[in-house]
């Protein structure tokens, strides 16, 4: 069974939730902004996500920035899914 896709509207209500600030960036891709004080991954405050990921809602994003947000920010996959239905 494959995992599920996760999409820009899970990334964008979970990171709004805890906090971060999502800030256009250049050509229309978005920057996930730590808060003050965030601890967990490398410690990185900004994350870009491209353009072609995070215009709709139901954009998903490719496993390359998955893999960002949990070496930047240490959230899992399953973190940004939680409490999303299959």
């Amino acid at each position: 069974m494959s995992q599920q896709a996760v999409k820009w509207k899970h990334v964008k209500r979970y990171f709004t939730g805890k906090g971060f600030t999502i800030r256009p960036g250049k050509g229309g891709e978005k920057c996930l902004v730590a808060p003050k004080g965030w601890q967990g991954g490398d410690g990185r405050a900004v994350l870009r996500i491209g353009h072609k990921y995070c215009t709709k809602a139901n954009d998903e994003l490719l496993p390359c920035y998955i893999a960002a947000i949990k070496r930047a920010f240490g959230v899992s996959r399953e973190e940004i899914l939680d409490g999303w239905a299959a």
